[in-house]
């Protein structure tokens, strides 16, 4: 980089944070949706469960975590594809950037970037980048032996994490309307409409499985990078 261009833009500092509050809070809101997940897919015979300061009848249990896993499924859904928007800004900052200056003190400011974000909890880049020792641009843009069975190694922790992020959410919150609709005892939630539930789960599994396109996609781009096959800094 040139003098005047010695130091990362303020702009893209900016990106970074706001990418990093955006993952914190997507992280929290998935935390969650993944407790109250456990908690309505744990077996019980009693009629009450009780938690360290709150008691629920199971009646209530169901109908309720179905809502409040709804609200959290909007909420994470919400915040992850800002963050996404947020990253391919980055990126498209990145790309507008000269060839010449796009290294900062022999590294990639790419991979500047990538080390000062928080990462998200679905982010499994990293452990497939160590498994390749050339992990950095430009040795990145080499296609080896060694980088083809990191982008394995990445596909195989990309469908785990969809499995776990997308699929397991959407998997609590059919079965607590399931077990709601199944039962036969009036609850505190039985004056709102059946259609109301329906349309609430419809929403969110859709929000779920466009979440889980966009996995696909950016996984897709990741593979790209990790194996060579798609060149950075071009």
């Amino acid at each position: 980089m040139n003098d005047d261009k010695s130091k990362i833009p303020d702009i893209l500092k900016q990106l970074c944070e706001s990418l990093s509050k955006n993952n914190k809070a997507a992280t929290g809101f998935w935390i969650a949706i993944a407790v109250i997940s456990t908690i309505v897919l744990m077996p019980t015979n009693n009629e009450i469960i009780e938690l360290t300061y709150l008691k629920i009848k199971v009646n209530d249990l169901y109908p309720f975590s179905f809502f409040l896993i709804s609200f959290l499924i909007i909420c994470f859904g919400s915040i992850t594809a800002q963050g996404m928007r947020t990253r391919k800004l980055i990126y498209k900052y990145i790309d507008g950037i000269i060839k010449e200056d796009q290294m900062y003190c022999n590294i990639y400011i790419q991979d500047i970037c990538d080390s000062i974000i928080s990462s998200n909890i679905n982010r499994v880049a990293p452990l497939a980048q160590h498994l390749n020792k050339d992990s950095f641009y430009p040795e990145t843009n080499n296609i080896t032996l060694l980088s083809c069975l990191s982008g394995i190694y990445f596909i195989c922790l990309r469908l785990i994490g969809i499995a776990v992020i997308e699929l397991f959410p959407a998997y609590s919150l059919l079965y607590s309307l399931q077990k709601y609709l199944n039962s036969s005892c009036s609850t505190s939630l039985s004056i709102i409409p059946i259609f109301i539930y329906w349309i609430i789960g419809i929403m969110s599994l859709v929000i779920l499985f466009q979440l889980c396109l966009l996995d696909i996609i950016y996984g897709i781009k990741s593979f790209g990078y990790i194996t060579g096959i798609n060149k950075k800094g071009k």
